[in-house]
């Protein structure tokens, strides 16, 4: 298909999309177009409604190569591949590859991670943070890859790694020379250790070698050799529990190496002696150890004086004489004996329980207490069992603690001290008034009091006499009273 056919039929189709618009009316704005229905949909710039056998033919193009300016969301039909594609941001994607790995490739180049399209790159990532030297390891630190040359005791890179330290103590340089040995020095590195190379001396000054009992020395001068005689040990170079049965070989200590009474039953732990541990000693099939007044001795089993086995009923005795067996038969309805696990079963049945006592005789339960019912319900963790007042029930045991609601005292006017916690204090200011009695026959008190009711001030006055001026000197009252309403009295005073 060339570029002229390709114009032909896009005029061809907008021709046939306007017809459409002008003779069915099939737009109800300007964007919404629909193609073989009366309605748009509202949600589509153009909408093709099939009659259910008709389909979509895409644009066809020789390649999809040939485009020369694709842009994003184009969908053509390739005729070379006989594919469908669509362009994304900057490839061609195969319609219904779902993403598939056709035509894509990993590859790493440097430090990067790229997806490919043929030559082409669609995406780039770097592997590793950091600069990737030649040699360089790749380690997963902080949530992510980054290159990075080894710390602490090894260091350098990817084959020419160097020992540096051990145990994060530094190494010192390997020297050259005569041979030394590696030496921990607590006070190199300013104190913190290290490690140092020594020269080794050969051989000591130490010419002969002696020994006190029980060590023996053998070839003092030269090649000494040092051993402990034998029964040279004695208690008295033993420590207590020092020799602990861990450190004895099995079988190598026989009677003759325990002197007679040096082991007593404190000296044996409980069940270390066992029959495995026991020496024959002439014992033969079901000899008993037999105390013969000195020590204990294999012997025989004596007879006992029993001639004859009997019994009583329901117990039954065979070969009473010789080798008695006895024996108790099943309990019937006339005589006794044992009961059989039926018998037990219809025997529990028959008991029944009352009183304080609920269940059966196998799983009684404790229904009542001293008459009163007990709650069947559960009780959870620390609760207790409480009278209700008709029964027993569990319930959260509840203590009274007695607490106040006063939270803060506050000093008022006049008052200093009080707190917002523990015991709180209040006192009275000091006025100023200079205590003492105020006032006396001659001389009148004269007292200031604030509106809290204090004394703030205090002194004494003279009384004044108007006894001149102001005493009645002749008073005359005369006329009539009247004490209840239509009654009156004369009335006739004089002072």
């Amino acid at each position: 298909m060339n570029k002229e056919s390709n114009s032909k039929t896009i005029k061809g189709l907008v021709t046939l999309v306007l017809l459409v618009l002008l003779i069915s009316h099939e737009t109800t704005a300007q964007n919404e177009v629909a193609i073989g229905s009366a309605t748009t949909r509202s949600n589509a710039i153009l909408w093709l409604n099939g009659n259910g056998s008709q389909g979509l033919i895409l644009p066809v193009v020789t390649n999809k190569t040939a485009v020369a300016t694709p842009d994003k969301g184009m969908v053509v039909y390739d005729n070379t591949d006989n594919k469908v594609w669509y362009r994304n941001d900057n490839a061609w994607v195969e319609v219904g590859a779902g993403g598939s790995t056709a035509g894509l490739n990993l590859q790493i180049t440097g430090n990067q991670l790229q997806l490919k399209e043929g030559t082409n790159s669609l995406s780039t990532v770097n592997i590793a943070a950091g600069t990737s030297n030649e040699g360089s390891f790749m380690v997963f630190q902080g949530g992510s890859w980054r290159y990075a040359a080894l710390t602490g005791d090894v260091t350098g890179l990817n084959g020419s790694m160097k020992v540096t330290g051990l145990q994060g103590k530094n190494l010192a340089t390997l020297p050259t020379g005569t041979t030394q040995a590696l030496v921990y020095n607590p006070s190199a590195s300013s104190g913190a250790g290290g490690w140092a190379f020594q020269t080794l001396t050969t051989g000591g000054t130490v010419t002969n070698v002696s020994g006190t009992a029980p060590v023996t020395v053998t070839n003092p001068t030269t090649t000494p050799s040092i051993s402990i005689a034998n029964a040279g040990i004695t208690n008295a170079l033993l420590a207590n529990d020092a020799v602990t049965s861990a450190k004895i070989t099995d079988g190598t200590i026989t009677g003759g190496d325990i002197a007679s009474t040096t082991i007593t039953g404190n000296n044996i732990a409980a069940s270390t002696i066992t029959t495995d541990k026991l020496a024959q000693s002439g014992a033969i099939n079901k000899d008993v150890l037999l105390w013969d007044g000195t020590k204990w001795v294999p012997a025989a089993v004596a007879g006992g004086t029993v001639t004859s086995v009997s019994v009583n009923s329901p117990l039954s005795v065979a070969t009473g004489t010789t080798t008695p067996v006895i024996s108790i038969s099943q309990a019937g309805s006339t005589t006794g004996g044992f009961l059989s696990s039926a018998d037990f079963t219809t025997f529990s049945g028959k008991v029944s329980l009352g009183g304080d006592l609920g269940g059966s005789a196998t799983s009684p339960l404790v229904t009542k207490i001293q008459g009163v019912a007990v709650s069947a319900s559960p009780p959870t963790l620390n609760q207790v069992l409480q009278y209700n007042g008709t029964s027993w029930v569990p319930a959260t045991l509840i203590i009274p603690v007695a607490t106040g609601d006063i939270t803060d005292v506050i000093a008022g006017t006049g008052l200093t001290g009080g707190a917002t916690s523990g015991a709180a204090t209040l006192s009275l200011s000091n006025t100023g008034i200079s205590p003492g009695t105020y006032g006396s026959a001659a001389a009148i008190p004269l007292l200031t009091i604030d509106a809290q009711g204090r004394i703030t001030g205090g002194t004494t006055v003279a009384p004044v006499d108007n006894s001149a001026t102001n005493e009645l000197q002749n008073l005359s009252l005369s006329g009539t009273g009247s004490a209840t309403t239509g009654e009156s009295f004369p009335l006739n005073i004089s002072l």
